[in-house]
């Protein structure tokens, strides 16, 4: 088992202020609480351990402070990613309470003077003085298609050009639909729009479709594929089928899987009674293996 009270690797995490980089640490001892993952990875030839067991990683005063510099690097960009997404939801907040209060003001204060309601864009740049941009994440049932809206506010004093990014699973299932302003591919997976012109107190909106997925996309990866694709999961019948007893994985999981974890997936899964009270009997897609208090899934 890993002693973790007396590895370098977790003396060397309790030695930093994670206070000060804006996560929970009661006293300034122990392990933060975060919310947070905090993975240290030491990679030689020659780890030094406390013993044969490989329980946990002995101590060394060059490795400890290597650790603890690398830490209060990492301490220093999370304060910056904390810091921006604080001051984004603040903004955000802002930005929702002017645009429900002052079209609520502009209306009633219309109907009281019985005028037309005032162009709000001029008031709204000069109080954000900002520029925002929404995503609505939304699925198509009866077309299959999972959309993508994307909104950009220009609540500033001056015309602005930008290139708006978008990150869609494209892989050899998937294809961009309903995109009509064009773009272009910048890499896999990362798709590009670019926008000349966004005057003040405006608003454009970027839209897409991604078709070729599904909700619960699972596969069964004991059967042949069929044109180089994993065939779907699930069989007609258990008796009338020619297919083995199926072991389903989500499409995205089984295409990282080499050719010895599917079969030792598949191996595992068969090996077990299944439809035993009418269920079926589950088993880990991967395997545990132990190397010295690491655990590899």
């Amino acid at each position: 088992m890993y002693q973790q009270g007396g590895c370098l690797l977790t003396k060397a995490l309790e030695s930093v202020d994670w206070k000060r980089y804006g996560l929970e640490h009661p006293g300034g001892r122990g392990v933060p609480k975060g919310p947070a993952a905090l993975l240290i990875h030491l990679a030689s030839t020659n780890v030094q351990f406390t013993s044969e067991a490989k329980e946990a990683v002995a101590e060394n005063e060059e490795v400890h402070e290597e650790i603890r510099k690398a830490l209060l690097e990492v301490g220093r960009g999370l304060k910056n990613h904390l810091k921006k997404s604080s001051q984004r939801k603040k903004a955000k907040e802002k930005f929702e309470l002017v645009n429900i209060i002052l079209p609520e003001i502009a209306k009633k204060s219309s109907e009281i003077l019985a005028r037309p309601e005032p162009d709000l864009a001029p008031v709204i740049t000069q109080i954000m003085n900002a520029v925002f941009c929404e995503e609505i994440l939304d699925w198509d049932k009866e077309h299959k298609i999972a959309t993508c809206s994307i909104k950009i506010y220009n609540y500033t004093a001056r015309a602005r050009a930008y290139t708006i990014l978008a990150k869609w699973p494209e892989n050899e299932d998937t294809v961009m639909v309903n995109n009509h302003r064009g773009g272009r591919k910048e890499t896999k997976g990362i798709w590009a729009w670019r926008l000349d012109t966004l005057n003040p107190g405006t608003c454009t909106t970027v839209e897409f479709g991604v078709s070729g997925l599904t909700k619960g996309d699972w596969v069964d990866i004991g059967a042949k594929k069929k044109n180089g694709k994993f065939q779907k999961c699930g069989r007609k019948s258990a008796s009338g089928s020619k297919r083995k007893y199926p072991k389903c994985v989500p499409r995205s999981k089984a295409r990282g899987m080499t050719a010895s974890q599917i079969k030792s997936a598949v191996s595992r899964k068969r090996s077990k009674a299944q439809g035993v009270m009418g269920k079926p009997t589950n088993v880990s897609t991967f395997t545990k293996k132990y190397y010295g208090g690491m655990i590899e899934t």
